[in-house]
């Protein structure tokens, strides 16, 4: 039982860790905050066949997501997204599920 246990863990852990649609670096060009605390980020190169995504407001995660955007930012780095898992891409717009710098 233990061996079924530890193999469905794996799986289902590795299978979770698989993130697509995931960007090339992009360098962010823009953020644009709006009073109903949406944001939306503009970008280089296009990724999801647009170069605006969107952090929805009142989702916990999108916090530290928003706060890891703006230090890219401020220090010209490069980041890579993730569009959102249950949706995809969708063109401008596009929910961002994960948001994470690059080295290089």
């Amino acid at each position: 039982m233990k061996k079924i246990f530890l193999t469905l863990s794996v799986v289902l852990f590795n299978y979770g860790a698989i993130a697509e649609p995931t960007s090339v670096a992009v360098s962010i060009t823009n953020i644009r905050s709006y009073s109903t605390g949406d944001a939306y980020v503009t970008f280089t190169p296009n990724f999801c066949s647009t170069d605006t995504v969107k952090l929805e407001a009142g989702i916990t995660g999108n916090k530290p997501m928003y706060a890891l955007l703006l230090t890219a930012i401020s220090l010209s780095q490069k980041v890579y997204l993730e569009a959102k898992n249950t949706t995809g891409c969708v063109g401008w717009g596009t929910t961002l599920e994960s948001v994470f710098m690059a080295t290089q």
